[in-house]
């Protein structure tokens, strides 16, 4: 997804990944209630409240401290709409979101605030056990990309166009769950999942960039309670809190 890349692969970041000695999600019923992000040395500190519905939806997220951003998500039936407000009260960005049979991303609408404003339609095609194969998208400028994407063992290993290909490497030993880089920024910024990968993700690398390491710890519980990310000889520190039922 080339032109709806998460914010933080736009940025060199370096990490590792430790181990657990439970290397299965948990199974009690737990949700991320807000996540910390913190980094002095770059002028980093931002706390995401995370708010759900009775169901467990995630229905908004309201982030605090150097980033002030709230983002709104509206369900209706296998179609979502989430908004995001600036600090002003400005919508800066709509994403509408239609899902398929199987609950994943089926198309993306995505609304852009500027001059003049930005309209992107991306499809997904999926084939076998839910993994995304290819993205077609189509911009309000008469842009059109088409781009591809590769798995192997449950995993996302590379998705983009051959001149900006991105890449993914795993930690096969651990399971995904909630916590995980990935799954948590594609949950946070559409409220759903185009790539519902298998594992913990280990590495994020853009076109001839050097990769981006996730260095993790996870508690007795199976839980992802933080992990750090370092940014050349920087490091920011996020640290997630859960309610349990």
């Amino acid at each position: 997804m080339r032109k709806a890349l998460f914010p933080l692969l736009t940025v060199l970041l370096f990490a590792a990944c430790k181990k657990s000695t439970n290397n299965t999600p948990a199974t009690h019923s737990c949700v991320i209630s807000s996540i910390q992000d913190s980094s002095k040395d770059l002028d980093v500190n931002v706390k995401t409240v995370l708010t759900y519905d009775v169901n467990g939806k995630l229905i908004r997220t309201a982030a605090t401290g150097t980033q002030n951003t709230t983002r709104i998500f509206q369900y209706f039936g296998t179609s979502m709409i989430t908004i995001s407000v600036s600090q002003s009260g400005m919508i800066s960005e709509i994403d509408t979101v239609t899902l398929n049979a199987n609950g994943y991303i089926a198309t993306l609408q995505r609304f852009s605030a500027g001059s003049p404003p930005l309209y992107i339609t991306s499809s997904f095609y999926y084939g076998a056990n839910n993994e995304v194969s290819s993205e077609v998208d189509y911009d309000s400028h008469g842009n059109v990309d088409s781009l591809a994407y590769s798995w192997a063992n449950g995993d996302l290993l590379n998705s983009g166009d051959p001149f900006v290909p991105v890449r993914y490497t795993y930690d096969t030993t651990t399971a995904a769950r909630d916590g995980d880089w990935f799954l948590t920024q594609q949950k946070l910024t559409y409220g759903a999942l185009y790539a519902p990968t298998k594992h913990m993700i280990r590495s994020v690398g853009v076109g001839h960039n050097a990769p981006l390491y996730f260095f993790y710890t996870i508690n007795d519980s199976a839980r992802v309670v933080s992990y750090n990310t370092y940014i050349g000889s920087s490091v920011q520190v996020t640290t997630y809190h859960y309610t349990c039922k």
